[in-house]
């Protein structure tokens, strides 16, 4: 674990250094304390006093001079580390009241891991690191001076409260005076009147009075004197608590916390700028390290590597389209992908997925599918032999494939792997994370290739690579069911709607005597004249109202889906009636398929929601109801095109530079191949592998023919005779092939009767 600056610890763990004497009744950490309870008021209601006042409370403690905290008398470059975020550290925490600030509303939601410090702005460990090694004189000077003004700033606002204090106290004396000489004047005022209530005493005491009215006279210009004395008291006290108010707004702390700031900036862009090599690499891009940093932190690590990332696209939602031939699974059925991998925090490899808890029967089961596709002993022995067998580790869906985690270099190979379109959600690795961490077969740094862009990359007992090491990219606003987070209205199943409506349309359009005047016209429109120049915005016009006048298509969506040169011409190849005149069930058929497949390839086959509301705003609520899930670095894309986004995002944070090495960013070492035969690393197990799932398919299939001959033996006992031998065939005729000769050969073990059975059958 890093070690942690003195601001970031809490208080009682700061250096004893800054703590007062221990004779003390009340200590320096008390009075801040108090002085923190009193700034952010009580909870009983009571009135928040002046800030200014507690801090020339704590100004005059007793110990709060230069000699109570040490560090002021040894400046260092190790301040500049410790103070972002908050004042610098020239006192203890114990004897420097922080003023809290306001909490900050983010922006986005790009960092939702970040810390207290991080939000503060604290630069990354790595470039204070940075720092210490290249900049070590500059610190020193900027430490110097932060030092300095900050120490002349404590000694001023204690002078000053000082000062603040005295006056205070001769105010008091003064004000007693005043009030012991008023009290004298009033007394004077009380003999005189006591003195001349009548002209009879006003003459018998006349040489009395005189005195009194000297003495009154006298002792009301000596009040009046101290009355101005303390009226200029007072205005000197009023001016020094405004010296202490212009002062507490720590305009000397704010300016040292800028010119850190400063100085950290100019520290990430000469860090942008300055050469790396492997072992920079391997030291920066480890899991750990990436996980440990802010998105801002993040991006600052990238500028200054190389800028080439690797992607996986997961399925989540409805897959509405497929791009090749080969992954065609789950075609028009609802997929939690992403919700599964953000649940786990690692993109594993299809075999990862199931031996993450070891090599289980089940997991081995699973990963042979038995039961599944899987149905006879002979299928799964073929099925291992195609996994495991030598030879055979280069093909697709051998153990080598299935153990590797699949990315794509330099694009998002949406087309061909995603799930909904407008609505994909994908992972990004920068290539030097897996360069420098992983094995890996292919190239990390060219993009292009479609279904050709498969990389491959091995983790160490299958664990899969960590989503937090890398960015999550979930479009911003794509407009998804508010329930599900898909684009389509879906049944109680989680299947797609077909939109009945469009699909009866397109019958209708196909099928009218009209469409090929129609089609003549949309192919003269795109086709030809797109060959010189791209179609006016008149000429579509033109062919949107002939579809909605002629064909009663009113729909722009659907208008504009068969303004496309291919789908048009699909939908004429499948009106071709010479080819049809001898099948019309073929024909209609063939219309049917076709239609949906324009439809599906228009993406608006299937209606959407009617419950809706944007991407961000259901996976915002969704990371709220499940924190836990909720990726470190996590960016909001707009538009329907993830590699567009991908690479937009790149740009607009200055993550521009490219790789200098080869193909494997410098790593050679780890990239074991690929058409010319992977390295061992890519199968490390198979052979432990192999042993297990051979005992596996031993134990599943004997456990089934053991039931088959169970059910067997029942249905061949009970009932009557008739009904007995009707059961027996309508449960052998269920029976593979290849199971029945293994029931056969079980059966010719046992009595007679079931031999002669099996002899006939």
């Amino acid at each position: 674990m890093s070690e942690q600056s003195e601001s970031e610890q809490p208080a009682e763990l700061v250096s004893e250094r800054g703590k007062p004497t221990a004779g003390e009744s009340t200590t320096i950490g008390q009075r801040v304390k108090s002085w923190v309870q009193k700034v952010r008021g009580s909870t009983g209601g009571e009135s928040k006093p002046n800030p200014h006042t507690a801090l020339t409370e704590i100004a005059t403690a007793p110990g709060l001079d230069a000699a109570d905290g040490a560090t002021l008398q040894m400046p260092d470059s190790s301040l500049i580390d410790s103070s972002q975020g908050s004042a610098v550290n020239i006192l203890s925490e114990s004897a420097v009241p922080k003023i809290e600030e306001p909490p900050k509303t983010e922006e986005t939601v790009a960092q939702p891991k970040d810390t207290i410090q991080e939000r503060r702005q604290k630069p990354p460990r790595f470039i204070r690191e940075f720092s210490r090694e290249q900049s070590a004189e500059e610190r020193s000077r900027l430490a110097r001076e932060i030092w300095q003004g900050r120490k002349e700033y404590f000694q001023q606002r204690r002078i000053t409260a000082e000062r603040q204090a005295q006056l205070k106290e001769e105010t008091s004396h003064r004000e007693i005076n005043l009030k012991e000489q008023l009290q004298k004047l009033q007394e004077l005022r009380d003999r005189l009147s006591q003195l001349s209530e009548s002209r009879f005493k006003r003459v018998l005491n006349y040489t009395h009075l005189r005195g009194l009215t000297t003495d009154l006279a006298t002792e009301e210009q000596a009040y009046q004197q101290l009355r101005q004395e303390q009226d200029t008291q007072l205005t000197k006290e009023q001016d020094l608590t405004q010296q202490l108010e212009a002062t507490s707004s720590m305009t000397e702390l704010e300016s040292g916390r800028k010119a850190i700031q400063d100085f950290y900036e100019e520290e990430k862009e000469i860090w942008a700028e300055t050469p790396y090599d492997k072992a920079d690499i391997q030291k920066y891009f480890t899991e750990d390290h990436l996980k440990s940093l802010s998105m801002g932190d993040y991006m600052t690590l990238l500028r200054r590597f190389p800028n080439e990332m690797v992607t996986h696209v997961t399925r989540q939602g409805i897959r509405d389209h497929i791009g090749g031939d080969f992954h065609t699974a789950g075609l028009g059925e609802y997929s939690e992908g992403f919700m599964q991998i953000t649940n786990e925090g690692r993109l594993r490899s299809a075999f990862g997925i199931y031996l993450k808890e070891g090599l289980t029967d089940k997991a081995i089961a699973q990963c042979l599918e038995l039961g599944g596709a899987i149905q006879t002993r002979e299928d799964a022995e073929l099925m291992l032999d195609q996994l495991v067998g030598r030879g055979r580790q280069v093909l697709p869906g051998s153990y080598a494939d299935r153990t590797a985690v699949h990315l794509a270099a330099e694009e998002v190979a949406d087309n061909i792997y995603g799930s909904e379109r407008g609505n994909e959600m994908f992972f990004a690795f920068p290539s030097a994370h897996i360069a420098s961490q992983y094995y890996f077969a292919g190239q990390l740094t060219e993009g292009g290739g479609d279904k050709w862009n498969d990389q491959r990359v091995w983790t160490e007992d299958r664990k899969g690579v960590a989503i937090d090491a890398g960015v999550v990219f979930i479009p911003e606003a794509a407009r998804v069911d508010a329930e599900t987070g898909s684009r389509y209205e879906l049944n109680e199943n989680k299947r797609p709607i077909e939109n009945q409506e469009y699909i009866s349309s397109l019958q209708r359009f196909v099928e009218s005597e009209n469409f090929p005047s129609m089609y003549e016209s949309i192919v003269e429109t795109l086709g030809r004249s797109s060959v010189y120049k791209p179609p006016s915005a008149e000429s579509i016009q033109l062919l949107q109202t002939r579809l909605a006048e002629e064909f009663g298509i009113n729909d722009p969506k659907l208008q504009m889906a068969l303004l496309n040169i291919f789908r048009i011409r699909d939908l004429s190849g499948c009106r071709d009636l010479s080819v049809y005149e001898w099948d019309e069930v073929r024909k209609t058929h063939s219309v049917n398929n076709t239609v949906r497949r324009v439809l599906q390839n228009a993406n608006i086959l299937f209606k959407e929601t009617t419950n809706p509301t944007t991407s961000r705003q259901f996976w915002e609520n969704y990371f709220r109801q499940h924190p836990d899930q909720q990726p470190s670095h996590l960016v909001y894309y707009q538009g329907d095109n993830p590699t567009k986004a991908l690479k937009q995002w790149r740009e607009s944070q200055g993550i521009t530079k490219k790789a200098e090495e080869s193909k494997d960013l410098g790593f050679p070492e780890k990239d074991i191949g690929l058409y010319s035969g992977f390295g061992p690393q890519a199968t490390v197990g198979i052979n432990r592998f192999r042993s297990r799932a051979q005992q596996v398919i031993g134990k599943y299939f004997d456990s089934l023919l053991d039931s088959d001959l169970e059910r067997l033996l029942e249905a061949s006992t009970n009932g009557a005779s008739e009904d007995r031998e009707t059961k027996i065939r309508s449960f052998w005729d269920s029976l593979p092939e290849a199971r029945r000769k293994e029931l056969s050969a079980l059966i010719k073990k046992l009595p007679s009767r079931f031999t002669e059975y099996a002899k006939d059958n």
